[in-house]
């Protein structure tokens, strides 16, 4: 007599291994629950640029309601990684992406200007 038991077991096995698969998928992808941030659209950039303003806040994230990670004032310089498309200041919705202090920060575009050589 068949009970059937084997089909469920089996039906068991596949539902874990496609739950383990897609867990996996979203680790490669970097998916981590109640971490999103803004829409943000990457054009690649490397340049260096200085600050122009008085004060330039650094930000979290592209967007005035992130946090402020620090200030820097005019003439600190910055390495550029890219520009990203984020919240709208001044007519404007440029932000750049670098690192400072080890920390991946934000700093609108209207408050940096290209260094040149």
């Amino acid at each position: 007599m068949n009970t059937g038991c084997g089909k469920i077991v089996y039906g068991t096995v596949i539902a874990a291994i496609a739950l383990a698969v897609f867990a996996y998928i979203l680790v490669i992808q970097g998916y981590v629950p109640g971490t999103e941030k803004p829409d943000v659209v990457v054009t690649p950039t490397v340049q260096s640029m200085e600050v122009i303003a008085t004060t330039a806040n650094i930000r979290s994230c592209p967007d005035t309601a992130c946090a402020i990670v620090d200030r820097l004032e005019v003439g600190d310089r910055i390495e550029v990684l890219e520009t990203v498309t984020g919240q709208e200041v001044d007519g404007s919705v440029e932000w750049h992406r670098f690192i400072y202090q080890g920390q991946e920060a934000y700093i609108h575009a209207s408050v940096v200007s290209p260094v040149r050589p």
